[in-house]
């Protein structure tokens, strides 16, 4: 049960003016660096100073400048390399903590010389238990440490207190009342004493906690959940608010709470109460909404109820109906019949099962059969048909042009969807339909086929244009090209972890030197 409150821009040479013009030249070396959450790093060299021309003598004099700057080799492109995913250095951490620490004070206080010391042994901490933990991590863990310094820590003091009651009432009360106000003296007592109640039956509440618990017990007042600090929960208003909810958004309309349901979800909610003694008002209302619309939508024939089998036929047919033949309608009594033993069939294989599994089930079989994927309940699946949708789609997003699938391929993807049987003998055509699918797919965006021989090359330059243009800006028609370097390098690190994962795909490898090379970025 859970508790309460729960790449370098090259130099750029200054263009000379004409004779008639006042500006002579103008010379610079700039550099920029955005990191890849927004942060931005700018470093620019001392600009020349500008040459103004009033004569003629002096216009020709600002040429030198101009040939300088011309003369001046073009920057060399930073390597981003597999090597930054190792522990980071320590130059960089000393950088993580200079932005926490500008993040939680704004630039209007700076570490001492032992604060920082105490940082570095809290990140070098971190490092030791997380040698993969990248800048981006250490910069969210020293800011939250920062704050709960700031903060006064994990200890809940009177005057935290008071600041979270003063932010609960303030914010229910421009949720609820229309306009923010401060709590009365009344509320401030009446909360205060329930806070330290509630700190000495759960002594082991963090500050965050209690101030969740606060903001939950004021706005349950507030909204009549509760007739206060003390008070019982109103079990009532929350079945009316369960069943208005539930009619509006799976019945046929918003209606009021009917004397039997009140009835039959009280007894629902003093059961639930008899077993979850240390429940809160919370807890309890999302309870009892859970299990009215579970009874509303067929999940639960009511409280302790077993799955609605034949609501779920009826919504399987009529969806399936609407969405492959055009016209919704109801299951007649054959289907009925034939889904139920359908179902019977699947938990007496699935005991496990949840409702929703079950829906899931029924519902994809009911398709399978409606669009030819099966002959039937327990059929065989349509192999050909799988291919050749899954052919007709990918051909048409990956190939230009949709096209049906040669003989060739009917064959190759026969063979595959043989062996996925073979090695996933319980699969549903559904899941069968998708692993098809995901394959065609997969071979036509040229990352199928065995990892061993995927093309790393192709992946890794892939990865360069697309990490750069995403987290760096680089412009999408001038792609940030890698090195020699970083493709031998990222390819060996592709190739690595494929030794530390044999199960790898071509389409995972493409991913891991994606990922690979966004964390280097953040640790760069």
């Amino acid at each position: 049960m859970s508790k309460i409150g729960d790449g370098k821009p090259g130099v750029t040479a200054p263009k000379q003016q004409s004779k008639t013009e006042t500006a002579a030249a103008k010379s610079g070396v700039a550099r920029q660096l955005a990191n890849l959450f927004g942060m931005v790093k700018s470093s620019a060299a001392p600009a020349a100073k500008p040459v103004v021309a009033t004569t003629v003598k002096q216009t020709m004099s600002a040429a030198p400048a101009a040939k300088v700057a011309l003369a001046q080799p073009a920057a060399v492109t930073t390597e981003v390399l597999p090597s930054l995913l190792g522990p980071l250095r320590d130059d960089k951490m000393t950088e993580c903590i200079d932005k926490a620490y500008n993040a939680v004070y704004q630039g209007t206080k700076v570490p001492s010389r032992a604060e920082h010391a105490e940082l570095m042994d809290f990140a070098k901490k971190l490092r030791a238990e997380n040698p993969e933990m990248t800048a981006v991590d250490l910069r969210e863990s020293l800011v939250a440490e920062l704050r709960k310094r700031r903060n006064g820590g994990d200890t809940v003091t009177p005057a935290k207190i008071q600041k979270f009651v003063e932010e609960a009432v303030s914010w229910t009360a421009t949720c609820y009342e229309g306009a923010s106000r401060t709590a009365t003296p009344a509320e401030m007592s009446e909360w205060t004493a329930w806070a330290n109640k509630t700190m000495a039956e759960h002594p082991e509440m963090t500050p965050d906690q209690l101030s969740s618990a606060i903001m939950d017990a004021v706005r349950n007042k507030a909204t009549g959940v509760t007739s206060g600090s003390s008070g019982k929960v109103n079990v009532s208003k929350l079945i009316d608010e369960a069943v208005s909810w539930s009619s509006k958004v799976y019945g046929s309309g918003e209606r009021a709470a009917t004397p039997a349901e009140q009835q039959k979800w009280k007894a629902f909610a003093d059961k639930w109460m008899e077993e979850n003694p240390d429940f809160t008002p919370s807890e309890l209302s999302s309870a009892i909404m859970d299990a009215v619309r579970d009874d509303m939508t067929g999940m639960s024939s009511g409280p302790g109820g077993k799955p609605n089998v034949e609501k779920f036929i009826k919504d399987a047919v009529s969806w399936a109906a609407k969405v492959y033949g055009g016209t919704e309608r109801t299951a007649t009594p054959a289907e009925i019949k034939k889904w139920t033993a359908f179902a019977d069939k699947t938990m007496a294989e699935h005991p496990t099962y949840t409702a929703s599994q079950l829906q899931a089930a029924i519902q994809d079989a009911v398709r399978d059969e409606v669009t030819g994927a099966t002959s039937g309940p327990g059929g065989q699946p349509n192999f050909q048909k799988m291919i050749e949708e899954a052919v007709s789609w990918s051909s048409k997003v990956y190939g230009g042009g949709e096209r049906a699938a040669t003989p060739a391929e009917i064959k190759k993807w026969t063979d595959f969807a043989k062996a996925e049987l073979a090695k996933k003998p319980t699969m549903t055509p559904s899941q069968l339909s998708a692993a098809i699918m995901d394959a065609v797919r997969a071979d036509m965006r040229g990352v199928g086929g065995p990892a061993e021989s995927a093309p790393l090359d192709k992946f890794v330059k892939q990865a360069f244009a697309w990490v750069f243009e995403l987290y760096m800006n680089q412009p999408a028609d001038k792609p940030r090209q890698p090195t020699d370097r970083e493709i031998r390098e990222w390819s060996n690190y592709a190739k690595e972890q494929l030794k530390k994962n044999p199960d790898l795909t071509a389409e995972d490898l493409q991913s891991v030197i994606q990922d690979g090379l966004r964390r280097a970025l953040e640790n760069r």
